[in-house]
């Protein structure tokens, strides 16, 4: 599982390591916070084979959506201002709750 999930690790503690020297009291709260997301995206992956397709797909590819739009938050807010961040941010949150909705929603269609 580790393996499986080093490149999400290594990209997480690179934008932790973006973002430390500005976040200030804000440290604990924001590497507890990064924990809880990598662990959301590693939930989803360990999904497989456990559901049907299109539900592991939707909801893996939704969490790791959010994933990518709390990193670029972050990146936008502690580290360099991004050029339609707030279009790229929300754009990535809201098509990644979809899918993660759609995908819970495929795997209890399955089940009835």
């Amino acid at each position: 599982m580790f393996v499986y999930n080093l490149p999400l690790y290594i990209v997480a503690a690179l934008i932790y390591f973006l973002i430390h020297s500005q976040l200030n009291e804000l440290k604990i709260p924001v590497i507890i916070y990064i924990m809880a997301i990598v662990m959301m995206v590693t939930m989803a992956r360990e999904r497989f084979g456990r559901t049907n397709k299109s539900s592991f797909w939707q909801l893996f590819i939704g969490a790791f959506l959010f994933f990518i739009s709390d990193s670029l938050l972050a990146l936008d807010r502690f580290f360099h201002p991004i050029v339609d961040g707030d279009l790229l941010i929300m754009s990535t949150y809201i098509l990644g709750q979809l899918l993660i909705v759609m995908g819970i929603r495929s795997h209890l269609v399955q089940i009835k």
